[in-house]
């Protein structure tokens, strides 16, 4: 088992060294945006007037780097944090603060999305080396289980499903995909419940994308409810993710059914 997980983490740190070269393309590719405040001379006060500074993505052909790079980014936590989970629990809420950040201090995430505003223009460098800092110690933490894992016991009871992460690719689309593993068996929990696809459809209804393919989307949720238990059970999972994977907008939003999600796909 723990050397399924030292593949695993390997792995992750491996693919670290890809995203960290595609984000500091990203950062240096993009456009500084300098944003003037709208002044109210009747709300006015001292310092109003400075203005602020974001990215933004230059072309639409930029846009498309973007959309992957965050992509690529979402699947690699989700990865390491079911491993982090299972292996060192107690370190998930370090790498997620430096994934999600707080109110005060923007996290990784909003950095690839370009959410982060900055009150004093920033140089590109400076922006590069803010990303690698907390990126950095997201790996480290998993250079540090990678180093230590053999001394570990998996922190979840023996009798319950360890969560695995594989991948498996869509028409050119990595997917991170879960499997349950047991110490006798590997099986995927049949159990997907009501409430679960009427969660994953309030996700798609507030998503900000178009009308046409939320209707694709609820409809082929439909589908998988309707076809459980069928062979074609299989095919309209894989035509739900073959969607979702397409448009960053609704892969973004559905990421907190991720797990779920994953999992189906190898039920």
């Amino acid at each position: 088992m723990t050397d399924d997980a030292h593949k695993k983490i390997d792995a992750l740190i491996s693919e670290y060294n890809e995203i960290d070269v595609k984000a500091s393309e990203l950062f240096n590719g993009a456009e500084l945006l300098t944003i003037y405040p709208d002044i109210d001379p009747n709300d006015y006060y001292p310092g109003d007037e400075q203005p602020t500074y974001k990215l933004q993505s230059p072309t639409e052909d930029f846009d498309k780097l973007h959309r992957q790079i965050i992509q690529q980014y979402g699947r690699w936590c989700t990865e390491a944090e079911i491993i982090l989970n299972v292996y060192l629990p107690e370190k998930v809420n370090e790498f997620n603060f430096y994934k999600n950040g707080s109110s005060y201090v923007f996290g990784i995430v909003a950095l690839l999305k370009f959410q982060s505003v900055y009150s004093k223009k920033p140089t590109k460098r400076e922006i590069i080396q803010e990303f690698n800092f907390k990126f950095d110690t997201q790996k480290n933490i998993l250079v540090a289980l990678a180093n230590t894992i053999h001394l570990l016991l998996p922190k979840k009871t023996i009798s319950q499903p360890i969560p695995i992460m594989e991948k498996t690719a869509i028409n050119g689309t990595t997917i991170i995909a879960q499997r349950d593993v047991n110490i006798n068996s590997q099986t995927m929990n049949m159990d997907v419940t009501i409430q679960k696809f009427e969660e994953l459809r309030s996700i798609i209804q507030k998503s900000a994308e178009t009308n046409e393919l939320k209707e694709n989307l609820l409809s082929q949720i439909d589908e998988l409810e309707k076809s459980k238990g069928t062979t074609k059970y299989t095919e309209s999972i894989q035509k739900f993710m073959e969607t979702a994977a397409h448009s960053a907008t609704v892969w973004t939003a559905i990421q907190p059914m991720s797990q779920f999600l994953f999992g189906l796909l190898q039920s």
